[in-house]
């Protein structure tokens, strides 16, 4: 075989395993979020990030949809462009909650609605104190007060 083939075949999978590991790490957070929301036994419980997301992060940031990633990326001076492939900057469908260590990503959720509450490009540490508020039939997460 010609040596450029090869050579792109090793590429291509390389970018394929890239990816379908960092989409599984997606589904396991997004998962294991969800799991604690749907499981929730009362209309008001706490909410603790830290005690549940066992990924290392540091703080984590609401992306709203239409957000300029290039931009948000420059003004938290984050690496945001594992996100650019959600496409939020061309949807109103979801947020993205972006879990954040060291000015990497350490993972991310796409959220239709959960974190809607919250303000979203703000930066939340992980001792940041959480409620998961019933509303109708739907679980928000929002700053207890």
């Amino acid at each position: 075989m010609n040596k450029k083939i090869i050579y792109f075949l090793f590429i291509s999978a390389l970018i394929f395993i890239s990816c379908s590991s960092n989409r599984n790490r997606e589904k396991e957070l997004q998962s294991k979020i969800e799991n604690i929301i749907f499981s929730a036994s009362s209309d008001t419980i706490s909410f603790d990030l830290a005690k549940n997301i066992d990924v290392d992060w540091e703080y984590f940031i609401v992306i709203p949809p239409y957000t300029i990633i290039d931009r948000l990326a420059d003004s938290i001076d984050v690496n945001l462009d594992e996100i650019k492939g959600t496409r939020i900057q061309y949807t109103d469908h979801f947020s993205v909650v972006c879990f954040i260590n060291k000015d990497t990503i350490s993972s991310y959720y796409i959220d239709n609605y959960h974190f809607s509450k919250l303000v979203p490009i703000h930066l939340y540490s992980k001792n940041v104190n959480l409620l998961l508020v019933k509303n109708g039939d739907r679980y928000f997460i929002k700053l207890k007060e």
